[in-house]
């Protein structure tokens, strides 16, 4: 993320998982300054450079799912920058992902 921006943000590399039809879902954790935790359950899709939320959870720990998830090109304001930064970190591979498994995808995130 660019260094103005105060949220860390990390994907719990236990959730990553690439499906039968080429949605990369994980779990993106962010953290404030003072500590705060928050995560969301995603998917990316490469194909058409969109993101969905399917749920969310809290410093509490509760997770609550999201109404109606929506695609969101990925140049949207509304999905947070921390997906195109997964794109733009190697996650895609222009219009397909990057490694047939989640294994692939880890050692190219840690690149």
């Amino acid at each position: 993320m660019p260094p103005y921006v105060s949220l860390k943000f990390g994907i719990d590399p236990a959730t990553l998982s690439i499906s039968s039809d080429g949605i990369v879902r994980y779990v993106m954790v962010a953290q404030n300054a003072s500590g705060s935790v928050n995560a969301m359950f995603e998917g990316l899709r490469c194909a058409t450079g969109q993101v969905k939320t399917y749920a969310r959870a809290s410093s509490s720990g509760a997770w609550s799912v999201v109404k109606d998830p929506q695609w969101r090109d990925l140049g949207d304001n509304l999905p947070s920058k921390h997906a195109m930064a997964l794109v733009q970190q190697g996650v895609c591979e222009g219009r397909t992902v990057a490694g047939r498994t989640a294994q692939d995808l880890i050692r190219v995130l840690k690149r």
